[in-house]
């Protein structure tokens, strides 16, 4: 949908999705950093939902499954052509799972009818990356009709087959997720062979690790 402004008068009602104690939730985070560690406004290079759009708030990007979240992190920003991930680009990485401490209230943006719940169609969730200034601010706009939901939950890439979440650090508590159980350095060899294995269900390729 081109981009327009959120509607002045809304009378709908964002439909909710309630993501259970104990769901697993992947994530792509640096090595330096907590699983789990929320991210400032204006971290660059940011995502879809950052609070950044006059609603300054903490975010945390994760997926229900390993692909979705290399697809949100590595793929979304690969040209047309065939889909392969730049092994630099991994450098200082790592990919976790961690699981909910406590049921969380999502917005779902998944379907056609949540989102047009929210005015809105699949543009917001598969929009290209240069318009994300733009699906802030609807993000924005959503949470602000929506004051019970700690995130939203949408199709990853608008395929029915891969979900993401964003979680809002003024409204999740610090412990809302538990500690990892599974962690892998994405920049070394045991990382090569496992995003490998995760790339292939989505057509994509990575490079080689360097010869030692």
């Amino acid at each position: 949908m081109p981009d327009y402004p959120p509607p002045p008068e809304y009378r709908d009602t964002p439909v909710r999705y309630v993501l259970p104690a104990g769901r697993r939730l992947w994530l792509v985070h640096g090595q330096s950093s907590a699983a789990g560690e929320f991210t400032k406004p204006g971290a660059t290079p940011g995502g879809r939902f950052d609070g950044t759009y006059g609603d300054p708030y903490d975010v945390l990007y994760a997926a229900l499954d390993p692909g979705a979240v290399l697809v949100d992190t590595l793929l979304s920003s690969v040209g047309d052509g065939p889909r392969m991930v730049r092994r630099v680009s991994m450098a200082g990485m790592r990919a976790s799972a961690v699981t909910t401490a406590v049921d969380l209230a999502m917005v779902d943006l998944c379907s056609g009818p949540a989102l047009a719940a929210v005015a809105q169609d699949g543009w917001l969730v598969a929009a290209d990356r240069a318009d994300n200034p733009l699906t802030r601010r609807w993000g924005s706009w959503i949470r602000s009709k929506a004051h019970w939901a700690h995130g939203f939950v949408w199709a990853t890439g608008g395929s029915a087959d891969h979900r993401s979440v964003v979680m809002f650090g003024d409204r999740c508590d610090s412990d809302v997720l538990k500690t990892p159980h599974f962690t892998v350095n994405l920049d070394d060899e045991f990382g090569a062979v496992w995003l490998v294995s995760q790339l292939m269900d989505l057509d994509a390729h990575i490079d080689p690790p360097a010869t030692r």
